[in-house]
């Protein structure tokens, strides 16, 4: 990356050696509102046929789409659903899916309203039987249904805290067969079966003008690699679906079921070598990596060497795009030392306000190759939440009479703004606007962030994109910043 006297920090696609791409929810962009509906019915059907469970968390998905919102955490012994500044102060709950008042926010978790799970959950991005977070459309709608869950528990003797580890350990049990691979080679009823049975219900192809984009990385003899955590039979027929029969010609090396972010964490390459496979079986470990093949399960100390190999360089440069912070912005960040661009739909679906870079999106867009329809308005009401605002920000209200300032709001080691301690006194006019736990995470790992990949399309390679290490970092996200953004 270059800097400049001003502050800012550019990169440009150029600047990079090798360039990869995850396949869910980046190359391949699902179509969202019908996608939750089809999780959300497998995963409430589930639990009601083979553990019981009532068969009201049935009703359809979009009777509940005000509560189905990216990042919030479930406090699974409380029966929580937390919404987080970037410093651990909560800024939203519910219980199940009641809103929690500010009042029994304070009484929940004090005054100050921080959480105390917070600076484990930033540091180690890990889930764990005290809480879960749901940061990407494939466990959202579980979300929603867990919400129902707890209300239903409250109806009955003992009510959720006598009840919350059954539930949740059903919940975990319950989901992961969803998706298990069994149910894909055997082609049989389930949530990745449909999405390449019916592919045009669930997901879009990639522009023509995206997938020139594709291939001229490779033109100028950059490493391209495809890396997923899909099961490799999966992960062929949707990348097939949307780039075309000749798909492995976009790429120098496809790794499939890479099992992110473990795939980065592994320090010793024994213990998770790479494979070669038949369908998805095992047939050989692989103890150096080719051209041209795929592989599936490894790590990214043998992929680094690989990389080193086929560019001569001892330090490639590596620039990776995922949707993912758990399973690939955080850990390109913390393990690979990779840089990264995040892709972000929420961006698109609360608003670009553009800056300068929007003048590229006029590239190419008279020609009908990259033509670009939006958010469907169903997308919109599922990622958009009056009950839970922005994804990016949200407002603290501080006490009318108080003495505001800097060094009263503000902890100086945390950025922890205090919130007001009697809610009578709120002042509504002239709330505090703080940054969410997420964007918090973005500004500190991602290198930039785009709505959708093809965004990116639209810039020649040579174009400088301006970093989230600039002086004012809200310029790292492009074609614009979302309306919604805190300094």
């Amino acid at each position: 990356m270059n800097s400049s006297e001003n502050g800012s920090v550019f990169m440009n696609i150029q600047g990079f050696d090798c360039v990869g791409f995850d396949l869910d929810h980046t190359l391949c962009k699902y179509k969202l509102d019908n996608f939750f509906s089809l999780v959300y019915d497998y995963f409430a059907k589930t639990l009601v046929e083979n553990k019981g469970y009532d068969k009201r968390i049935l009703q359809p998905l979009k009777t509940h789409k005000d509560f189905c919102v990216k990042g919030l955490v479930w406090d699974i012994r409380h029966g929580d659903f937390l919404k987080l500044s970037d410093a651990g102060v909560i800024l939203r709950a519910s219980h199940g899916s009641r809103l929690l008042s500010y009042a029994e926010i304070q009484q929940k978790y004090g005054a100050e309203r921080l959480w105390q799970h917070f600076h484990c959950l930033e540091e180690t991005l890990e889930q764990c039987e005290l809480y879960r977070y749901y940061e990407n459309y494939f466990d959202m709608p579980s979300m929603v249904v867990g919400a129902q869950l707890v209300d239903l528990e409250e109806e009955k003797p003992g009510g959720w805290s006598a009840s919350w580890e059954r539930v949740t350990n059903d919940m975990l049990q319950e989901f992961r067969k969803l998706f298990s691979s069994h149910l894909y080679q055997e082609k049989l009823p389930a949530i990745l079966t449909d999405c390449t049975k019916h592919p045009t219900q669930y997901v879009e192809r990639c522009s023509p003008h995206l997938k020139e984009w594709l291939k001229g990385l490779r033109g100028e003899r950059k490493v391209v690699f495809l890396l997923t955590s899909s099961q490799s039979d999966f992960a062929s027929d949707l990348t097939e679906y949307i780039l075309g029969a000749d798909w492995k010609d976009y790429f120098d090396i496809n790794l499939h079921y890479a099992r992110k972010p473990g795939f980065f964490k592994i320090k010793d390459p024994s213990e998770r070598p790479f494979f070669k496979f038949d369908d998805v079986e095992k047939t050989e470990e692989v103890t150096e990596l080719e051209t041209g093949q795929c592989y599936i399960e490894g790590n990214a100390k043998k992929f680094n060497e690989y990389l080193q190999k086929v560019t001569g360089k001892q330090q490639p440069k590596v620039l990776y795009f995922g949707d993912s912070m758990r399973s690939d912005i955080h850990p390109c960040s913390t393990h690979g030392k990779w840089q990264t661009v995040f892709v972000l739909e929420e961006m698109e679906v609360e608003e670009l306000v553009p800056n300068e870079t929007s003048v590229g999106m006029a590239t190419d867009q008279s020609d009908g190759r990259n033509t670009r329809t939006g958010p469907s308005k169903l997308e919109r009401e599922f990622l958009l939440s009056n009950q839970w605002g922005s994804f990016f920000t949200d407002e603290l209200h501080v006490p009318i009479n108080s003495k505001h300032t800097e060094e009263d709001s503000v902890d100086s080691t945390s950025s922890v703004t205090k919130p007001c301690s009697n809610p009578s006194s709120v002042d509504s006019a002239n709330p505090t606007v703080l940054n969410t736990f997420w964007t918090g995470l973005m500004k500190k790992h991602a290198t930039i962030a785009v709505p959708r990949i093809d965004y990116m399309s639209d810039f020649p390679t040579d174009y400088n994109f301006e970093t989230f290490k600039s002086s004012d970092w809200r310029k790292g996200y492009h074609p614009g910043k979302p309306k919604n953004t805190a300094p």
